[in-house]
């Protein structure tokens, strides 16, 4: 047995009457916890920190929802262990999801082609009417911008409703430059004083936005050379306010006589500027 003071250095055991001996445990095993720490604050060479497989396979597991299907980034981090290695990974794998879904988008509205050739073109509006149990439409309406109309318009149509009447409502194209839109006062309001027409004037060149409202004077008339207005109903509206789904109710339709294709819809109390397009066939899809 060897002998060591309370420095480590040796004893000759014939001075051990001028020492007290005193035993002195063994230090402990690791334990699985102080191995995980340790290994998780472990260095890895070029810096960063290391990461247990174990916490990987639990915790860097993407599911990417892109292009209708599901890719799972941890089939590419194979072995890597460090957090860069891994956000690495996670973003390659990303990116070829991510275009693959942006391609499908672009070529699906690449599909849908601009109505052409004609001003005041009513058939290709009326295409766009879509009834109920109809038929899929062979045009559609695809808005391009989109206004909310004034209070004093939105006031006047719900009273028509809430005294059960249909708004009386009305679209003239003044200018090249302005749009007017119109709603009649109800009965009531106009036995009362009120004015028969809300007039909302419309910047439609330069800018889509309305320019004010006031009381209209009723002599206001479509300017040299405008489109008839279209009566309103169910419509194949894609784009904002619109659905792609199912019919939207449209209250009135003004094609443009000044921009080829395009046509003024009112939908509920917001004016829409949109273009008229050929719906896809299904084998262009």
């Amino acid at each position: 047995m060897k002998y060591v003071d309370e420095n480590g250095d040796p004893i000759d055991p014939s001075e051990l009457e001028d020492f007290e001996a005193v035993e002195q445990p063994a230090p402990p095993a690791p334990t699985a916890a102080s191995t995980t720490e340790a290994a998780t604050l472990a260095e890895v060479p070029g810096g960063g920190v290391r990461i247990p497989k174990a916490l990987i396979a639990g915790a860097a597991v993407v599911v990417l929802g892109l292009g209708g299907g599901l890719a799972y980034a941890m089939s590419q981090i194979g072995d890597r262990n460090t957090a860069g290695d891994v956000k690495s990974a996670v973003s390659s794998a990303a990116a070829p999801a991510m275009s693959s879904a942006s391609a499908k988008a672009s070529a699906a509205k690449a599909t849908a082609r601009r109505v052409t050739g004609a001003v005041c073109d009513g058939k290709a509006i009326a295409g766009a009417a879509w009834p109920e149990e109809g038929a899929t439409p062979t045009t559609q309406l695809r808005t391009t911008d989109v206004i909310p109309m004034g209070h004093g318009f939105s006031k006047r149509r719900i009273d028509a409703e809430e005294e059960g009447q249909k708004a009386k409502l009305a679209m003239l194209q003044l200018s090249d430059e302005q749009l007017g839109v119109y709603v009649a006062s109800t009965a009531n309001a106009q036995s009362n004083g009120d004015a028969v027409w809300w007039k909302t004037t419309v910047a439609i060149t330069g800018g889509f936005a309305t320019l004010g409202e006031t009381y209209g004077d009723g002599r206001d008339r479509d300017m040299r050379g405008a489109c008839d207005t279209i009566a309103g109903g169910p419509y194949r509206v894609v784009g904002e306010s619109g659905s792609e789904e199912k019919p939207v109710e449209v209250l009135m339709l003004k094609p443009s006589a000044t921009d080829e294709g395009t046509v003024y819809a009112l939908i509920g109390d917001k004016l829409a500027k949109a273009v008229v397009e050929h719906v896809p066939d299904e084998a262009e899809k």
